[in-house]
Formats: C-alpha cells, structure tokens, sequence
C-alpha cells in the first residue's frame, strides 16, 4: 500500500483560511478485484473506492446500502471505431456511412457499461465546456438504409474488413458487438487481437480496416479534432483526408475565442458525420462510493479525488 501523509505547509486554504487538507494521511490499497473492492467497502474495511463493478452500478442507482454513498460521473473516456479512409472498400465514404448507420449505439453502449452511460456522439462528455448540442444522423441504427448504402457502392453481397483489437477486456467486447451488428449488413469482421505493442505497431503503419478503442482525457480540443484526424498529424492513422475538416481544425488553432473554437469544432464533427473517420459511441463512466462518514468529499466529472476545488483535500472523517 501507499501512505500519504499531510503535508502542513501546503498552501491552499478552504473558503473560511483553514489550511488543507483536512486529514493526516491517506492509505491507498490496491484491491484488484472489483467485487473484492465493493464488499471492502460495504464491510466497512474501506472508506473510499476509486471503482465500482459496473454490474452493480443499477442496483445502487436504485436505491445504495445504507452507510455507502455512490458517485456516478459521466466519465471523459470514449468508445469509437476507427475507420481506414484509405484502403480497399473504405475508400468509399457511401461503406463508411453505411457501418455507421448498422451501429446500434445505445445496444453497444448498454452492453459495455450495464445501461449506466447513454450514447454520445462526440468526445466530450456531459459537464466539460467543450461539450456541445449536436444532432447525430447515426443515432437510432439504420439497417435498410446501411444496405442501401452498400449496395450503391457495388456490395450487394455484403464484403470482408479486418479489425485490429487490442487485447483489454473493454476493447474486446467493443470489437465483438461491433462485429456482429455489422454481420446484419453482410459485412463480415475478422478481429485480430493482439497485445498493446503489436497493436501501436499496426496503428502506426497504417494496418487496419476497423479499430475500435477508448480513449481519455484531453483538456483542449485541438488534440481530438486535429491529432487523430488531420492529414499531417501521426496519429491520423485512419489516414482521413477531408479538405474541409482539415480548414475548420486549422482553423481553431488560430483563435483563442473558446465560444467561436466551439462553433469551429462542432461543425467540424459534422462534416465529419457525413464523411465518417471516428464514430463515436460514448464514455466510459466513473462509477464510485464512499462511506457515509466521509464528509465533505467530492469527485469532479473525469472521478479525480486530487484538483483544485475538491477531492480528498476537502474530506474529513465524521465518526
């Protein structure tokens, strides 16, 4: 385990000149195991839990055991599939359109998350300045317009991707409902798994048809939009190249107005719906408890028990 203990000069200070943090010292304990984690916590053996199953996350929706209060954040980690813009039938946009009107969102986002996070269809969750009023065209699934789309572009009979899927049991289970939601439009999935290292390897050489993943956190928008999506950037590795996106992003590196930023990117993630690159799922939520006598704590929308503000620096102990 890990002992912090308080450190009497540091300098912030609550609203009233009391100098913080409140408590002498913090055990942190590692407990990997998540139903070993809650029942610690229920016991009594444990007074905070960074994590909760999410199995049980439902349940406390309803109504918590006494002595526990649960905290359910909108989470900053997305799901999205990644898709090749450059290579074989991918290089149709009317392919892409399709996979994303075959994709039931809310079904995939249910599975991952036992009904706790909604649909999203952008990077940012609820709560961040960031995070805008957007309509999703692909959000309620579309199978006959998918095979529509298909069939225009010369596949009546369906056609065969490879997904490169990194092995972490999140990822995974993205890569299987993916794969069998797409199976509904004749698209036929091979998911190859692999460890991190392989797969950073194949991301980097550009070898894949279908990546789907999760990411974190990013505090500004530049390293979304433009990192993973402009034509000079690296980690474009979906090698997307549209000139108008590509204007918008550059764009936004060139104001430090966050409202006209704002506009800038939300109209760069429509373009972006219609000629589909990354399409987003939702986030990973921040599913945490405490007990009861933990007083004055409080987590922020990305679960951090350390910033400004808040976390752990506010807690006191009330037996």
């Amino acid at each position: 385990y890990l002992k912090a203990k308080r450190f009497k000069n540091y300098w912030e200070k609550d609203k009233n000149g009391n100098r913080l943090p409140y408590v002498d010292e913090v055990i942190f304990r590692p407990i990997v195991d998540d139903t070993v984690r809650y029942t610690s916590l229920r016991a009594g053996d444990v007074d905070f839990v960074f994590s909760l199953p999410f199995a049980e996350v439902p349940n406390l929706l309803k109504g918590a055991p006494e002595g526990i209060v649960p905290a359910i954040k909108g989470g900053d980690r997305w799901f999205f599939v990644n898709l090749h813009t450059q290579r074989g039938p991918l290089k149709d946009v009317r392919v892409r359109q399709a996979i994303a009107y075959a994709l039931d969102k809310k079904a995939i986002m249910d599975a991952l998350t036992w009904g706790v996070a909604p649909p999203e269809a952008q990077p940012f969750p609820r709560g961040s300045p960031w995070y805008f009023s957007i309509k999703d065209p692909y959000s309620i699934p579309d199978l006959a317009k998918a095979r529509k789309l298909l069939e225009e572009a010369g596949y009546p009979k369906g056609l065969q991707l490879v997904a490169i899927v990194r092995n972490e049991t999140l990822i995974m289970n993205l890569a299987i409902l993916v794969q069998a939601q797409l199976k509904r439009i004749g698209i036929d999935v091979k998911l190859e798994i692999m460890d991190r290292a392989t797969h950073q390897a194949r991301q980097t050489k550009h070898d894949f048809d279908v990546n789907p993943g999760h990411l974190g956190f990013y505090p500004d928008p530049d390293r979304i939009f433009y990192s993973y999506n402009h034509t000079d950037d690296p980690n474009n590795y979906g090698l997307y190249s549209n000139p108008e996106y590509m204007k918008l992003v550059e764009e936004g590196r060139r104001t430090g107005d966050i409202a006209e930023r704002k506009e800038i990117y939300r109209k760069a993630l429509e373009v972006m719906n219609s000629d589909p690159h990354f399409i987003y799922l939702g986030h990973l939520p921040v599913a945490q408890a405490w007990r009861s006598y933990v007083k004055g704590f409080k987590t922020n929308v990305r679960g951090d028990i350390f910033f400004h503000g808040g976390g752990v620096a506010y807690a006191w102990i009330e037996k």
